[in-house]
């Protein structure tokens, strides 16, 4: 009888490698962490498109707000500052 109960064997070296080159070939052949980063990838371009986006026109609608508010001041008598 063993000290220490149901014990396994230890496994030799060549198994070991065996073991270790067929995790690493399963985790190659796995998709679905491929497919995350190409979603990862095309969120962050797209991240990256409406923030180019907005800053580029943002300036432009401030412009265009404050011409409105200031074509309907003179317009209408007594309304409020822009």
């Amino acid at each position: 009888m063993r000290v220490g109960g149901n014990r396994r064997p230890a496994l030799s070296q060549e198994i070991r490698v065996h073991m270790f080159l067929r995790e690493v070939r399963q985790f190659a052949d796995e998709e679905s962490g491929v497919t995350s980063i190409e979603y990862a990838l095309l969120s962050s371009l797209i991240a990256v498109v409406c923030t180019v986006t907005v800053a580029a026109v943002g300036g432009n609608v401030g412009n265009l707000y404050t011409s409105v508010c200031r074509a309907v001041t003179t317009a209408i008598a007594g309304a409020p500052a822009c």
